[in-house]
């Protein structure tokens, strides 16, 4: 994937990669948290060969998705940030936690959708979520609801916790 060569941070280190920022394919961030545990926030494709690029990166500098890669959390469903996200998902092992900041329950978030999109036509988004959450449902993989101030991971050397939402923006939301 990456043409440089890319090295992995130490085990103490925390590392913050931005990527992506193509104009239609998105951006993600990729998150060292310490101890080898990683994160994955929102999701894009290479926009040379269509593959996740967060999948690329992290197989470039010798990460083990499927034991290291801990949260993959998804900030809002429009293409340039979910592109991938169910073959990430795909990745992952059942110990990972999806978090998503959106609907608190399924019933909210199957309603949020029908007024998003319409369900007659083809939409790479709703193809996306279903087989992202069809991944979800099969591995069993937690899902999670972020929101200000919740504590998201917590090892012996960090501590990280959600910036937002709001409650106020989430009770716009809902």
């Amino acid at each position: 994937g990456i043409k440089e060569v890319l090295s992995k941070p130490s085990k103490r280190e925390a590392e913050i990669t931005l990527i992506g920022g193509s104009p239609g394919y998105g951006e993600c961030v990729v998150i060292h948290m310490g101890d080898g545990n990683w994160a994955v926030i929102d999701c894009c494709i290479n926009p040379f060969n269509n593959k996740c690029i967060p999948i690329e990166y992290l197989n470039d500098i010798g990460v083990d998705i499927k034991t290291q890669l801990k949260y993959v959390l998804c900030t809002h469903w429009h293409e340039d940030h979910i592109r991938g996200l169910s073959e990430l998902i795909t990745q992952c092992g059942d110990c990972a936690t999806f978090v998503f900041s959106c609907a608190e329950d399924r019933q909210k978030f199957a309603y949020e959708m029908a007024q998003e999109f319409d369900y007659t036509r083809k939409s790479i988004v709703l193809d996306e979520l279903r087989e992202t959450i069809i991944e979800v449902n099969k591995k069993n993989i937690k899902i999670d609801r972020v929101k200000q101030d919740k504590l998201i991971f917590k090892n012996d050397s960090v501590s990280w916790y959600a910036l937002s939402p709001s409650e106020n923006e989430i009770t716009k939301l809902d």
